[in-house]
Parts: C-alpha cells; sequence; structure tokens
C-alpha cells in the first residue's frame, strides 16, 4: 500500500469514528445500553424500537476501503501532478480534521456539504499552519467533502435512523414557500403595528423607485418617457455555478430528493448529483441559496435582477419558489455610491432608497428586520469599488454576516474583479450569469418593442406600428441567421442597442462591438435629435465630435480616480475644464452639462445630487476614445493588470490606428514577460484585444497568438473568456478531448469552446460529450442552450454516462431532447410546463419532478411503466385531482406542493396507496383527514411543510409510520391522538411558541424534537407542560427566558439554544 492509500485509509477511519461518536452523544442516540466500546472497536448501537445494529471493525474496513476506492480516480488523474510531500500533506490534514472536530450529523439536517463545511471551519487555524499551496488546499477541502459525503451516506444506511429520503426531504423543507401571515409570525408573535406601518410605507417607496427601467433605445432615447415598468420589461435570464462555488457544493444542492432515489418537489431544481441543464433560472438560485456572489459582465443583467426582486418582494408579487420571500423587506445597496465615503452602518441603509422615509423609522427597525432574517441584504457593484477599499468591503461584509448571519445576501461582481472564491470562506455560493440562450434572445427583442409599442405617442399611424413590427422580425431573423450578431445579442445591453439601431438604421445594423456603441453614441447624441426635428434655440452649440470629447474627458476624470459617479458639482467642474480647449463654445460649464444630462441620454442622475453614465460601458468607451486621443498609452499599459482598466484597454485598442494598436499589444506582451505575476493575466488581455482588432500588422499578430498559445488550455475556467475573445482561429489550438488533462484544464476548455460557438466549436465539444468527470459536465451542461438544442443533446449530452441516467432541466425548449436520452432514470424538471407530449420519451424513468399544472400529467404519468418516485409543484388538490392518483400505486415517494397557499388540503378524497412509504404536503393552508383506515399500509414517512395547520386526527390509522415531519406549521390540533404510537419520532422545526403546549401534549412515542423559532426578546417561555416526558428535545434559535429551569424538567427533556 503507498503512502497515500495508508493516509486515505487513516481518513475514512477518523471519519467514522468522529461521526459515530457525536451520534452516540445526540438527543436522537439510542437509548440506555448504547455505548463506544474502545480498544479499537466502536461497538454495537442499539436501539429498543429498531433492530440492533453493529458497527465493527469489519465495517470501519469495509467503509475505508470504499473511501479509498474513490479516492484513487482522484489522486490518479485530477492530482497527479501534485507534489507527494504536498498530497501526503492534504490527506494528513484531513485526518487531523476529522479527529479534532466532532459534528452531529443531525445538526447538519443530513447535508454533507454542511457537514464537510463544518469539519472544515472547525480545523482552519490548524490547517493554516500547515501551510498547504493552492493546490494542496484544493485537495484537502475535496477529501473532506467526498468523505463527508460517503459517511452520510453510509450512516443513513443504518436502520436506526430515518430513511435517507424522509432525511433529504426535511433538509429541503427549509426551501419552501410561505406567504406574508406566515412570514409575520416567523419574526414575532405580536407585530408591533407602528412597524407593520412604517413598513408598508417603506414598501411602496422601494416600488414607485426601482419599478421602473431604462430601456435603451426606448426610454433614453425619449426624455419624456424615461422609464418603463420593469415587472413588464424583465426577463428571466440563467445562472451557472461557477468552477468553485463558494462553500456550498462544486454544483448546486439537491432539492428533488426521495425514497430510495424518488424524487420531491420543493423549491428549485438544483442538484449535486446532475448540473442544471443549460443553467439553472436566476429564481430558482436565489431560492436555492442564503448567500450569492453574483458574477456577470457588463451589461448581462445584475443590477436589473436585484432592483426586480427588489420590487416584487416588497410589492409581495413573487410566485413559483420564491413564494415564500413575499414581504421580505429588499434592501439595495449600489457600492458606486460609497466609492469615496464609508461604507454604511445597518442603521443607515435605508438613506439610498427611502431617505425621505428615515425620520418615520421606529427606533431599532432596521437591525430588528436584519436580526429575524426576514430581509434580502443585496449589494451591487464590487467592481464599482477602488481596487483598493475592496479588502475594507469585505471586511464591512464580514462584520455585516457576524451580526446578522440569518439574513438573505447576493452580491454582484464583474469577474475580474471577484474571483469564484472571493468569498468562499463565508459561506457564499458564486454563481456567472450566463449569455442569454436563442429562445432568451427573441424573448428580450419581443420585450424590448412591446415596450417601444407601449411608448409609442397617441398620433402615431397603424403603418408606424406595422413598420416597427417588421423591424423586430427582419431582426430575430438576423440574429438567427449572423453568428457575429447572436454572439453581440447574447448580452442584455448589447441586444437593446441591436433593437434600438436595427429600428433607427432601418435595419442596417453594426457587425461589431466597437461599432455598435458608436453607433449608439451618435444615434443619441446627434441623429436623435435631427430625425425627430427637435432644435433648442437656447441649446450649447456642440459639435457630435466635441460632445464626445467632453464626455470623454468626464468618463477619463472618472477612471483616473476610480469612480463610477461623482457629485454634481464636481462633474460641472470637469466638464468645464473639458470646455477650455473648445474656445468656439461659448457656454458656461453649467450651460453644458444641463444639456447634456438632459439631452443626450448618456448621463444620469441616479439619486438627487450625483451623476453618472447610463451604463458603466459607456464611461469605459468614452475614456478608451480619451486616451487614444491623448496618446496616452504609457498610462493604458500601466494600468492594464488593475481589473477596472481592463474594459477599457481592449476598447483603446478598438479605437487605435493600425500602428498604436501594434505599440499597446506589444507593450502588453513585454510587461507581462518582465512581470510573472501578471503574465498570464496581460497575455491575455493582449489575446482579447484581437476581438476589436480591424486592421493588424502580420508580425505582432503572430506574437500574441504564439503567446496564447501556451495558455492552452486554460488552466482557468475564468481565463476561457479572454481565449475566446481570440475568435475562431483560437478552436484549431484546443485538444480533441480530455482524455490527458486534468479536470480543470478540460472544463476550461470546453468553456472556451463553447464560448467561440459555431459548427467548428460544436465539433470539439463532441469529443468531451462522454467526459464523466463532474466539472467537465458542469461545463457541457451550461452551453446546451447556446447551441442548436436538439443537436447539442444528440451530438454532446447523450454521450454523457451522467446525464444518460439523470438530467435536471430548468428550461422547456430542452424537454423534445430527450428523445436522445433512452436510458433516462430521472428527470427533474423546474420550469412551468403546459405541453406534456414529452412524457412518451421517458419510458424508462423512475423518478420524475415537475413543476407547472401538474395535476394535467397525472394521466400521462400513469402510463410510465417504471415509475416510483413523483413530485409535483403547483398542484391544485382538487378532489378530481386527488382521485387520479388511484392510476398511480406502484409510487412509493410522494411529494405535492399546493398550487394556492391558503387551500386545504384533505385526505379524505385520496385513493388508498399500498406501496406508498414516504408522502410530503407542501404550501397548503390546512391538512384534515390524514390518514383514512387502510389508506396508506406502508407508509413510513410522513412530512408537512409551510402548512397553516395540520389535525392529527386519524394519524393512528398509518400504523406503519416511523417518522413524522413538520417545518413552518402554524397551528398542530387533536395531537394527542398519536400518543402511545411508541415507535413514532416527531420532529417539528419553526414551531412557533404558542404551539408549544399542543406539542406536549403528545405522549409515549419514540421521540419528539422541536426547533422554536424565534419569538418576541421579551417573552417567557413556559416549558413546564413538558416535565416528566422522555425523549423530547427542545431547541432554540436565541436565548430566551425560561419560566420553569430547564433542569426541572427531567432527564427525559433536553434544551438547547444559542447563547
Amino acid at each position: 500500500m503507498v503512502g497515500w492509500e495508508q493516509l486515505a485509509y487513516k481518513v475514512a477511519t477518523g471519519a467514522l469514528r468522529s461521526a459515530v461518536s457525536a451520534v452516540v452523544r445526540s438527543a436522537l442516540a439510542p437509548k440506555a445500553g448504547a455505548l463506544i466500546v474502545t480498544g479499537g472497536s466502536t461497538g454495537r448501537l442499539k436501539n429498543k424500537l429498531l433492530p440492533a445494529v453493529e458497527v465493527t471493525d469489519r465495517d470501519i474496513k469495509e467503509f475505508a476501503k470504499h473511501v479509498t476506492s474513490i479516492m484513487e480516480p482522484l489522486m490518479r488523474n485530477e492530482y497527479a501532478d501534485l507534489p507527494k510531500s504536498e498530497a501526503n500533506a492534504s490527506l494528513q490534514s484531513a485526518v487531523d480534521s476529522f479527529a479534532a472536530v466532532s459534528v452531529d450529523v443531525f445538526d447538519t439536517d443530513f447535508d454533507p456539504h454542511v457537514y464537510s463545511e463544518k469539519i472544515i471551519t472547525g480545523a482552519r487555524d490548524s490547517v493554516a499552519k500547515v501551510e498547504l499551496s493552492e493546490g494542496g488546499y484544493n485537495l484537502y477541502t475535496r477529501i473532506v467533502t467526498e468523505v463527508s459525503a460517503q459517511l452520510l451516506n453510509f450512516v443513513t444506511t443504518w436502520p436506526s435512523f430515518l430513511a435517507r429520503a424522509n432525511i433529504e426531504q426535511l433538509k429541503r423543507a427549509t426551501k419552501a414557500a410561505k406567504e406574508l401571515h406566515n412570514i409575520r409570525q416567523a419574526v414575532v408573535d405580536d407585530a408591533d403595528a407602528e412597524e407593520i406601518n412604517f413598513e408598508e410605507k417603506y414598501s411602496e417607496v422601494v416600488v414607485a423607485k426601482l419599478d421602473q427601467l431604462e430601456l435603451f433605445g426606448v426610454t433614453y432615447s425619449q426624455p419624456d418617457q424615461r422609464s418603463y415598468p420593469l415587472s413588464a420589461a424583465y426577463i428571466s435570464l440563467s445562472v451557472a455555478g461557477s468552477e468553485k462555488s463558494g462553500t456550498e457544493k462544486d454544483d448546486f444542492d439537491k432539492d428533488l430528493v426521495g425514497l430510495d432515489g424518488a424524487t420531491a418537489w420543493h423549491t428549485g431544481i438544483a442538484d449535486a448529483g446532475a448540473e442544471v441543464s443549460g443553467g439553472l433560472r436566476s429564481e430558482s438560485a436565489i431560492a436555492n441559496f442564503r448567500r450569492i456572489l453574483l458574477r456577470g459582465d457588463a451589461g448581462s443583467g445584475k443590477s436589473t435582477l436585484l432592483r426586480w426582486l427588489s420590487v416584487n418582494s416588497a410589492r409581495r408579487s413573487l410566485d413559483g419558489e420564491l413564494r415564500q420571500f413575499n414581504g421580505h423587506v429588499p434592501i439595495l445597496l449600489p457600492l458606486r455610491r460609497f466609492a469615496d465615503r464609508d461604507l454604511p452602518a445597518a442603521h443607515e441603509f435605508l438613506n439610498e432608497i427611502g431617505k425621505h422615509l428615515v425620520g418615520e423609522m421606529p427606533s431599532g427597525w432596521v437591525n430588528r428586520v436584519l436580526r429575524s432574517g426576514r430581509a434580502f441584504i443585496l449589494i451591487d457593484g464590487v467592481d464599482e469599488l477602488p481596487e483598493n477599499r475592496r479588502e475594507e468591503a469585505k471586511e464591512w461584509l464580514e462584520e455585516l454576516l457576524d451580526t446578522y448571519p440569518a439574513v438573505r445576501y447576493i452580491v454582484t461582481s464583474r469577474p475580474a474583479a471577484a474571483e469564484e472564491r472571493w468569498l468562499v470562506h463565508q459561506d457564499f455560493t458564486s454563481v456567472d450569469m450566463l449569455p442569454m440562450s436563442r429562445l432568451d434572445i427573441e424573448n428580450f427583442v419581443k420585450h424590448w418593442h412591446d415596450a417601444a409599442r407601449s411608448c409609442l405617442p397617441a398620433e402615431t399611424t397603424e403603418e408606424d406600428i406595422d413598420e416597427l413590427t417588421k423591424y423586430e422580425d427582419e431582426l430575430v431573423r438576423a440574429i438567427r441567421g449572423q453568428r457575429q450578431l447572436r454572439k453581440l445579442a447574447s448580452n442584455p445591453l448589447l441586444c437593446a442597442l441591436l433593437c434600438t439601431l436595427s429600428r433607427d438604421r432601418r435595419m442596417q445594423l453594426p457587425q461589431g462591438r466597437m461599432e455598435l456603441y458608436s453607433a449608439a453614441l451618435e444615434m443619441l447624441l446627434v441623429r436623435r435629435d435631427v430625425e425627430r426635428r427637435i432644435k433648442h434655440s437656447d441649446a450649447p452649440s456642440l459639435t457630435l465630435n466635441q460632445k464626445k470629447r467632453i464626455l470623454g474627458h468626464f468618463a477619463y476624470w472618472l477612471l483616473r480616480n476610480q469612480l463610477t459617479d461623482t457629485t454634481e458639482d464636481q462633474a460641472i467642474d470637469q466638464v468645464a475644464l473639458a470646455l477650455e480647449s473648445m474656445p468656439s463654445v461659448n457656454s458656461s460649464g453649467h450651460d453644458v452639462y444641463k444639456y447634456l444630462m438632459v439631452r443626450s441620454g448618456l448621463l444620469r442622475r441616479p439619486v438627487e445630487g450625483r451623476v453618472d453614465f447610463i451604463h458603466r460601458t459607456f464611461q469605459e468607451y468614452l475614456a478608451a476614445a480619451t486616451i487614444v486621443s491623448l496618446n496616452d498609452i504609457g498610462a493604458l499599459v500601466k494600468n492594464a493588470h488593475v481589473d477596472q482598466w481592463q474594459e477599457v484597454v481592449a476598447m483603446a485598442f478598438g479605437h487605435a490606428r493600425p500602428e498604436e494598436c501594434s505599440d499597446i499589444l506589444n507593450q502588453l506582451i513585454t510587461r507581462g514577460e518582465e512581470e510573472p505575476a501578471n503574465t498570464t493575466r496581460l497575455h491575455l488581455l493582449a489575446a482579447a484585444c484581437l476581438e476589436n482588432a480591424d486592421q493588424l500588422d502580420r508580425k505582432t499578430y503572430d506574437l500574441v497568438r504564439r503567446h496564447a498559445e501556451k495558455l492552452i488550455p486554460p488552466s482557468k475556467v475564468s481565463e476561457a473568456k479572454e481565449l475566446a475573445a481570440v475568435g475562431e482561429s483560437v478552436l484549431p489550438l484546443l485538444p480533441r478531448s480530455g482524455r490527458r488533462l486534468l479536470a480543470q484544464k478540460a472544463a476550461s476548455t470546453v468553456r472556451t469552446a463553447s464560448l467561440v460557438g459555431g459548427e467548428a466549436a460544436l465539433d470539439i465539444l463532441s469529443g468531451y460529450g462522454s467526459d464523466g468527470r463532474k466539472a467537465v459536465y458542469t461545463e457541457l451542461s451550461r452551453a446546451w442552450t447556446q447551441f442548436d438544442v436538439d443537436e447539442y443533446a444528440k451530438r454532446v449530452m447523450s454521450k454523457s454516462p451522467i446525464a444518460r441516467r439523470e438530467l435536471v432541466i430548468d428550461h422547456e425548449q430542452l424537454l423534445p431532447t430527450l428523445r436522445h436520452f433512452p436510458e433516462l432514470q430521472i428527470l427533474r424538471c423546474g420550469c412551468p410546463v403546459e405541453n406534456y407530449d414529452w412524457l412518451d420519451y421517458c419510458q424508462s424513468v423512475s423518478h420524475i419532478g415537475l413543476w407547472g399544472d401538474s395535476a394535467s400529467a397525472l394521466e400521462r404519468l400513469a402510463r410510465l411503466p417504471r415509475l416510483k418516485g413523483l413530485s409535483l409543484g403547483n398542484f391544485d388538490p382538487a378532489e378530481e385531482n386527488l382521485e387520479r392518483f388511484g392510476q398511480l400505486q406502484e409510487l412509493t415517494s410522494l411529494t405535492l406542493q399546493v398550487k394556492d397557499v391558503g387551500v386545504p388540503f384533505s385526505f379524505v378524497h385520496f385513493p388508498a396507496m399500498e406501496n406508498l412509504r414516504a408522502i410530503q404536503i407542501g404550501m397548503s393552508g390546512s391538512v384534515e383527514g390524514f390518514a383514512q383506515p387502510g389508506q396508506f399500509p406502508s407508509l413510513e414517512i410522513a412530512s408537512f411543510t409551510f402548512c397553516n395547520e395540520v389535525d392529527f386526527s386519524g394519524f393512528e390509522n398509518a400504523d406503519s409510520l416511523v417518522s413524522v415531519n413538520f417545518m413552518h406549521v402554524g397551528n398542530f390540533r387533536n395531537t394527542e391522538t398519536v400518543s402511545e404510537m411508541t415507535n413514532l419520532r416527531i420532529n417539528a422545526y419553526s414551531v412557533r411558541q404558542k404551539s408549544l403546549p399542543d406539542l406536549a401534549r403528545i405522549k409515549n412515542v419514540n421521540s419528539l424534537r422541536i426547533g422554536v423559532r424565534r419569538g418576541r426578546a421579551d417573552r417567557t417561555v413556559d416549558l413546564a407542560p413538558f416535565a416528566g416526558m422522555s425523549g423530547v428535545q427542545i431547541r432554540f434559535s436565541e436565548s430566551v427566558q425560561l419560566a420553569t429551569p430547564a433542569s426541572s424538567l427531567g432527564k427525559g427533556v433536553k434544551v438547547l439554544m444559542r447563547s
């Protein structure tokens, strides 16, 4: 046995011993008689009500052998180039971590990610002392994560534990939706009227201020129509996990789980075992993750998403998987406002959106809302802070997280300013905005033209309306037929520019990014007023070139000072300075500034007294033009390594003359060779510049290409964008398969090819289709909607050993491609579905999860011969729909999320189902009639999530029940009816304090675990009704005052609370 195998054996052994020890200490550990026998054996865990389970040396050896077999391909392939000493140090660190940190698996909801993160966090200081390299630390975290997953899988096979499906279902229930009245109760039992009144006023201000989208070409070109309702113009876009998604799993968590692999619908469709094909809709990501680092290029829709979330959470109009956040308080913090001042304290958060309302705010209201967790903190634009202030911003964020850990956070940034792991230690999941798919682009074009039609003046003729429709149709055809246009249109900002210019230029469309910006500026600065015959007798007389120079001077000043906005006084000063070199202009700086603000469409007042560009991209374009006109190439190259300058460098190259282009590229290459720390970044930047090259001498082009070749295959996914910017000429340099590549390099190669696009790229991707490594599959999945979806399914995805078995789909356009997956076993469909014809392709599927009008699919689902597990979201529990389940007698697991919150769910009309072993009902008003005599003879697990009320009458009829679980249930009725069900385990989480007496009437069950939600800080909790009971654990999420000392309740009652 070689060294790493010995250490791997020690890792597995230590991990299992640590877990078993924690289980014995747990409140749900076996009763008296359970022990750990020292001297090399973990002994025998016994439970009076379940079969005895041996966990012996033989078990340990089998587990260690299994773990070693899983780790072997990692060590042989992905980490083969890691020095032996570094690999051994990583393995020994894992051994020490499991030995030093004890984690109770029940406290992790049996989530292997949570378990591994607790181990890593608990051992952080000791591991830091080892000083592992980046590769060594990656191996260490991979080992802990893999071993944790296998460990929990092993533990959940013990008969003394709940069936694995129940545990997974309960874990997912924490993400299920809840409506406003439940949210109120989740914060305090008796909400203060003054605070409710203020919150309503704040919500109104949020909606009024943020429910407007300045749609380029519609509102920017019409000052009298400055905004368009964001809620009408918004389209859902997709995101995908970065190569390292913070402290989450390598990709998204499971949300459809069930007994023996059966699926269960909760919120979203994210899955650790199967990457969401084509990416995950942004709304699903928000529902799935409490802390998100959202990265995206300029104009990709990051800020728009935050505004949309703010408006709809305040308006309480979120739907689907986001319904649970209706009534959450949104707090939007654009970091650009704090580029030149201190970051805000919590009590200052409302100054940005509701500053005129702050005086009415009840004392401490913000702090109380944040402490309750009923809020979104939306931090927009890390990249818009000066680079030297980002560490300060990170520390500020860490203080917020420590003070208010229950809040949901979203932080946005351009990728260059925040690497995937920037917030890895703060438990953030890093996701990237994906380019718009073909369907997204066409939806965007339709939305834009609908907005344009709604903004037409009353006197518009039918011919003008028909002409606009014609431009819409022609633009869609042009984008479908021209790959270069399609690439431009995949970015929302550039797509809006294309819509604008197709109308303005009568379909004479620019072909490149630089030409696109140039045409947009000309339209805004000159042609709009000329063609609309708008004249201003008192307006400054400025040529197009003078307007560009004034705005460019201002843009360059902002760039040099690391700002993206400034005060109006400073802006006026900069305009006046620019005018000093224009003696022919007789107007003052104030007058010119006012004119440009009103008429140019490029400047705006985001808040009173401050000014910025309508989009930072225009600032960068104009600053780049100024740099070239001043021949300030030295400053450009000197700052090229700074992320705020990188787009400027690429655009300056597009503005420059051929000899200047050569100069820029040669200086970048030379500087990269002289500065090893910046070599990769500068040489990739030089390659990215080629995208904007109209003319370049062959010698310089070959020089840049030779240095780009040295970076192939790319070592990180983040390098793919720059390489892809070289265009199709980079494709012949890429490896045709990943067989000889480490997983990270193979994944980065896939990303590069997918960003280039086209037939040649698809040929390359087909060579990676059969690669079963997760990182590679992740990249293949996210690229699906960037190509013809049917062709991609046939040539790429159908080859995947992962996709052949399990698919997670969040795009309806992918469903017809299921015909290419004849062996598919598990399907999770998160998008609303109207047509279910594609179910004919699912004859081999055993577990399925659906969203949409799911009741209408029951007859089609009954035809699937192998179906065992079913999860339905948006389900209407009408009598006729419930009766249809009689056709599905082979089901072993069923989850139903009710369509309309508050609608009662009655089991009176639910048919008998002999084989059903697990059931979950969510989002219901009241649950009644569970269970009827003989209805569920094999049922072991029942779960109720986010229901207003559950009536226990009839539970005794399901005498095979082992476990009943509740999450966010408002009221419990007739609880005493389950008393004396001595084999029953009851888990109730997020229980209201006033419901404790109802639960105390449950006597003589196997165990009763209660998690109490937050209540009023000044309320005393009386636990006296639990005195003398056995097998009871009551956990408070905060420190509370008890009317009766916990010690007086007896040994059978364990009370836990956060200090």
